[in-house]
């Protein structure tokens, strides 16, 4: 994205003030968590049909709530050994499930990022539905769907940009189906799902605040975040959005569409896309979104014992004071 100066002066009524106090949102250590168990639903659709009938009977008795809840989800309607028998047969999982076993041998690492996500996001304030999570494979375009109180995770979603599955995906999806990507896309559609965007009477600036409070809570539920991978960027985009925040910030401004709730102007800054051409041609999909989380850090800095379940709140995204109350101007 080029540098740009825009020759209208934009008069700005936040006034800049500074802050030496802590911040728990951003200072405080991590508490180790205990890792979340993911069962492995992947490997038992690969390995069904070499089961002998009694382990057949008792993988479906064991497994019947979460085998009937991912048969709901790719449009199967009765759980039954002809059933599994089928999908262990099935192009899609000859095609994903050699390759998924590979690749994940074991979910340790996914395991202890998503018991620090519930450890750390309760101890936040955020009140996540008892879950039970999933690894599986699909032909779904979504990588995360949940079913009445369990998470699948498709792990044929997450196997490098350069898998031969993904021919034909637009590089901007590519580029995100890599492990590292898992525990982001884990925390983010846990708050997503568990504290959903009040789509009554929001604006950009509502949008702005509430991607903006999911990337900061990313920051703080996971070990070793990127900020970058928190907002869904590569770290070379992340530095270019970064040089030319003021120029977004005025863009914004410049045509009020920091007040829109025009929903063709929300989804132009918000929904994944390879370009944010209503912005620039050269700025990345959602690069807005950077916008959204400097405003949340700079509220945190205001208002430091803020938790994240306020953040999450219509009363903080849809509050039009939030902005001057985060004293936020654009480096």
């Amino acid at each position: 994205m080029k540098h740009r100066h825009l020759s209208i002066a934009i008069i700005l009524t936040i006034s800049l003030l500074t802050s030496c106090s802590s911040n728990k949102n951003e200072e405080s250590p991590k508490t180790p968590a205990k890792p979340e168990n993911i069962i492995r639903l992947d490997q038992i659709l690969e390995n069904y049909n070499s089961l002998d009938s009694i382990n057949r009977v008792k993988t479906l008795t064991d497994n019947k709530i979460i085998i009937d809840k991912y048969l709901q989800i790719i449009g199967k309607d009765s759980t039954s050994d002809q059933t599994l028998t089928l999908l262990s047969a099935s192009r899609m999982v000859k095609m994903f499930g050699n390759a998924v076993n590979k690749e994940y041998k074991d979910l340790a690492p996914e395991q202890q990022q998503l018991g620090n996500i519930i450890t750390r996001g309760h101890e936040q304030g955020l009140k996540f539905d008892q879950t039970t999570y999933v690894a599986t494979i699909w032909g779904q375009p979504k990588s995360i769907i949940f079913n009445n109180g369990v998470m699948y995770i498709a792990l044929n979603h997450y196997l490098g940009p350069n898998h031969e599955a993904y021919n034909g995906i637009p590089e901007y999806e590519r580029r995100t189906k890599t492990r590292a990507n898992i525990p982001y896309d884990m925390a983010e559609a846990l708050i997503a799902t568990t504290y959903p965007i009040s789509e009554s009477n929001t604006t950009v600036l509502s949008h702005l605040l509430y991607q903006g409070a999911i990337a900061q809570a990313k920051m703080l539920l996971l070990d070793n975040p990127s900020e970058a991978m928190a907002l869904g960027f590569t770290e070379a985009q992340f530095k270019d959005i970064a040089k030319n925040e003021r120029f977004m910030w005025e863009r914004l401004l410049n045509d009020d569409m920091i007040h829109s709730s025009d929903p063709i102007i929300i989804s132009s800054l918000f929904s994944p896309s390879p370009v944010t051409g209503i912005i620039s041609p050269d700025a990345p999909g959602r690069a807005v979104r950077y916008i959204g989380y400097r405003i949340v850090k700079s509220y945190l800095r205001q208002h430091p014992d803020t938790q994240l379940s306020q953040l999450l709140s219509p009363k903080f995204y849809n509050n039009p004071s939030t902005l001057a109350q985060s004293s936020y101007q654009p480096q």
